[in-house]
């Protein structure tokens, strides 16, 4: 799993970050920001007017669960500020980030000598059975253990510009009382909640990292349990938001069981504006404020209140002080860009005057390392953050060098190739599946109904096949208009318009919305995972034997007001994935390529910080039928499909014929078979392709590291276009595919003249559903594979060749059956199919040269 579009920042530990690098505390430290995405989060940032940007570093990336990350990104530092949190995931994702997380950066801190500040959560508790809260408190329990001498502060809800509850709920692109008539509090909203300043917080750390023996002999191994200087209702806090951002919406209690519903299913869909999770349910039965006197006065607290207002003239702020300064428009279009993921954050200063408030006492460590430490560390999989300074005499003024050659690869190979999550890409493809759905339905809808349909109009059998037969031809040739157009202007606007022409021309809207979805697949997936996401799509054409008896059964499939629903549900989800408009999803485009309710792909990052992708000059499809590891592939897979359409389009008949106790419902019926074995396929095989492709690699990567490596290519270079040899990762199973399918094949023609029990037949579709379903799928994928960037183009010529072939086939299956009986008919069309193997391995041997040869073609023509 994409670990991005499963685990979530901590909005109140950006929030406390920005505070530490603010211009408000007085100190000459400097800050780093290590993070996996340290460019965004620097670039936040810098932007932001209330970072003091000449105490800023550059930043530089760790990751938490990953111990030999951290200590070089420490060393020199004197005092770290672990922020590590997350407010979404599964219990061992939790227990990874929360509890393992923050062992690690303990461990860290106290190699490199640096004293520990470790945050933690109000409501901490081994025992419970909140995933959040358990980790929390073992997180506690393992630092002290690690570091006697750290701090732990618990804080209660943090606010403060650009915070993650009050903006949540006020941000008028985003909030909820922007898109809701209402806004929902769970059980009364009676749950008591204690919120503190980010600015109060930063005042906290200040105080306990500066150089005092008698401040850091008080704090140490101590807990404080931050609190501001006012309780508030959840209930109260909603009404805040409304007085504050002057608006009016009623609060409606909802019970706790409905919030639980809730979560449950917002839990599986991506993380949204809207995403409550059952944990956080239950974590509102609870109150979120500092314990009593009893507790604060036990030798191992200390009270947040006291420590800051005895060090510091100003008294702690309160929720009215603070609101009015940010929750306005103004303020709020000023705070919109510097919403940024979960990070570490290393605080680093000189030591220069003591007077300043330095953040940290110094320990032995040449300064000739210290002059250029100083830095946020954060990995993009978790809401982590930790702080780390360093004692300096000198101002840091020197720029950090360029990134060595093999640096700069690791940075390259660590690019995503798209900004979706895993979850978020198979949402995508789900919905354009969703869309592809009735793209055979119309032309195989009333395939049962053949034999009926001949003795209504009194025609031949032969002659309604043409209606077939020409349904398909516009289904061919319909996606070469439509895919190319999608490959040029986008994937979202083209796929509006097809549905709206479904309405009117089934043919020619309906087909394309294959080819559609496979260009949305070749935009947001690698080739290691395509094979899953084709798995998926390929539902489309499974529609085709589903609709079969659907139709005669319930008479559905026909009402216009699918097609409705269709398009309004891509209207308001999909997103424009076409990667000349928007790249790998960064860029956002202009308001017709968005979707009208953004939930997937929300976390984008601002279209400033992203250069837009150039512009993608027209690209003919028909040059693709001139590529000769193209048209061998598409050659094969067409003529493997038009044998299944031969099979497919004479069920109704030949059934008809050797049992003819079968009423038209019962042969509908009949179709469940080989629907039923494309299911089958379409859950299994794109996973048996993910998993071919990575064993494959593995081979590879295993045979260069134990020295067989002629071409002197390092492990990291084998999944680069020009190195992989795609075909034969992708077409090596085939031959055992192709080989079952025409043993079926045959076998169900002699099953059928025989009239043998009506069971072996249909187990028999069952077969030739699953292979086919593997043939198609893995011919699809590999297209795509060799043109990744007409992912549109090449499933409409694939679609062109197999209907085309398909049409041809269906046109004169009923003379070959009347010739040649069942039985040889199927003989024959299995020797056909048997007859393309040599393809398979034509392609294996000269896709790899063909490749080359475009990308020789290609460099020459960008010079």
């Amino acid at each position: 799993m994409d670990p991005s579009t499963a685990l979530r920042t901590h909005p109140p530990c950006v929030n406390i970050a920005r505070r530490l690098a603010g211009k408000a505390v007085p100190s000459n430290r400097r800050v780093q920001i290590s993070s996996r995405s340290p460019e965004k989060v620097q670039a936040a940032l810098e932007r932001d007017p209330d970072v003091d940007t000449a105490r800023l570093l550059p930043a530089v990336s760790v990751d938490i669960t990953n111990p030999h990350t951290l200590a070089p990104s420490f060393k020199g530092a004197d005092v770290v500020v672990s922020l590590v949190g997350i407010m979404h995931g599964t219990p061992s994702d939790f227990e990874r980030i929360q509890w393992k997380g923050a062992e690690n950066v303990a461990h860290a801190a106290k190699d490199a000598g640096a004293k520990l500040i470790h945050f933690s959560a109000i409501g901490a508790d081994a025992n419970s059975s909140i995933p959040y809260a358990r980790t929390k408190a073992l997180a506690e329990k393992s630092v002290f253990e690690i570091c006697p001498d750290a701090t732990v502060i618990r804080p209660s809800l943090v606010f403060g510009p650009g915070d993650g509850f009050f903006n949540a709920s006020c941000l008028i692109p985003t909030g909820l009382s922007r898109y809701l008539p209402f806004l929902p509090v769970f059980g009364g909203g009676t749950s008591r909640f204690q919120p503190v300043y980010s600015g109060d917080i930063a005042r906290a750390v200040e105080i306990i990292a500066k150089d005092d023996k008698d401040i850091r002999k008080t704090v140490a191994g101590k807990i404080v349990e931050a609190g501001g200087p006012d309780v508030f209702t959840y209930r109260e806090m909603m009404e805040l938001v409304l007085k504050y951002n002057h608006r009016r919406r009623p609060i409606i209690s909802l019970p706790f069981a409905v919030g639980m519903m809730q979560g449950l299913v917002l839990e599986q869909l991506p993380l949204n504006l809207f995403t409550v999770t059952r944990a956080q349910i239950e974590q509102l039965k609870s109150d979120n404020v500092i314990s009593g006197p009893g507790a604060s006065s036990t030798a191992n607290y200390l009270t947040f209140k006291d420590l800051v207002e005895s060090k510091s003239q100003d008294p702690l702020q309160t929720v009215h002080d603070i609101l009015p300064t940010y929750l306005s428009l103004v303020s709020l279009l000023q705070l919109v860009c510097h919403q940024i993921r979960g990070h570490l954050l290393h605080l680093g200063g000189s030591t220069g005057d003591r007077t300043c408030c330095p953040y940290f006492s110094d320990v032995n460590t040449p300064r000739s390392l210290v002059a250029s430490r100083s830095r946020t560390v954060m990995s993009e999989q978790h809401d982590e953050k930790i702080s780390s300074t360093t004692p300096n005499d000198t101002p840091v003024t020197s720029t950090p060098q360029p990134a060595s050659g093999k640096e700069q690869d690791v940075e390259e190979k660590k690019k995503p190739y798209s900004i979706y999550s895993t979850r978020e890409k198979w949402s995508i493809v789900m919905l354009t599946s969703f869309a592809a759905l009735f793209s055979p339905l119309t032309a195989n809808i009333y395939l049962p109904a053949i034999p009926t349909m001949a003795a209504a109009f009194h025609k031949s059998t032969e002659l309604i096949n043409i209606t077939v037969t020409v349904y398909m031809v516009f289904q061919g040739l319909s996606p070469m208009f439509w895919g190319t157009m999608a490959d040029k202007v986008g994937r979202r606007p083209v796929f509006l318009a097809c549905l709206i022409v479904l309405s009117l021309a089934c043919a020619a809207g309906s087909a394309s919305t294959v080819a559609l979805g496979a260009g949305v697949i070749g935009d947001i997936a690698e080739p290691f995972e395509r094979g899953g996401f084709f798995g998926i799509s390929s539902l489309g054409p499974m529609g085709q034997s589903s609709a079969d008896c659907s139709q005669i059964i319930l008479d559905g499939g026909k009402d216009p007001r699918m097609h409705q629903v269709k398009s309004d549900v891509l209207t308001l989800f999909l997103p424009e994935t076409l990667r000349a408009l928007v790249g790998d999803g960064s860029y956002v485009p202009s308001a017709i390529y968005r979707p009208l309710l953004p939930i997937i792909g929300r976390n984008r990052p601002a279209a400033e910080n992203v250069e837009k992708p150039p512009k993608k000059p027209f690209a003919n499809p028909l040059v693709l039928f001139t590529y000769p590891d193209v048209m061998v592939i598409l050659v094969f897979n067409g003529i493997v499909y038009s044998v299944f359409y031969g099979v497919t389009a004479t069920i109704s008949v030949l059934f008809q014929q050797a049992y003819p106790y079968l009423s038209e419902s019962d042969i509908g019926l009949c179709f469940l078979a080989i629907g039923g074995g494309m299911i089958m396929g379409s859950a299994v095989v794109g996973k048996l392709l993910d998993r071919d492709y990575a064993a494959f690699k593995a081979r590879m990567i295993k045979k260069i590291k134990e020295g067989n490596n002629e071409t002197g290519m390092r492990p990291e270079d084998v999944t680069k276009e020009e190195n992989f040899p795609i075909e034969l990762a992708r077409l090596r199973t085939m031959p055992i595919y192709l080989g079952i399918f025409c043993a079926a094949t045959i076998g169900y023609g002699w099953c059928l003249q025989a009239r043998v029990s009506i069971a072996v037949p249909l187990v028999l579709h069952i077969c030739m559903g699953f292979v086919l379903t593997a043939v198609m799928n893995t011919s699809q994928t590999l297209l795509v594979d060799l043109v990744p960037l007409q992912g549109s183009s090449i499933t409409a010529c694939n679609n062109f060749v197999r209907c085309l072939l398909g049409a041809g086939l269906v046109a004169i299956i009923n003379i070959i059956t009347d010739a040649l009986k069942p039985g040889w008919t199927y003989v024959l069309l299995g020797g056909v199919c048997a007859l393309t193997t040599p393809m398979l391995f034509l392609s294996m041997h000269i896709g790899p040269k063909c490749r080359a040869k475009r990308r020789h073609a290609k460099a020459l023509r960008a010079n």
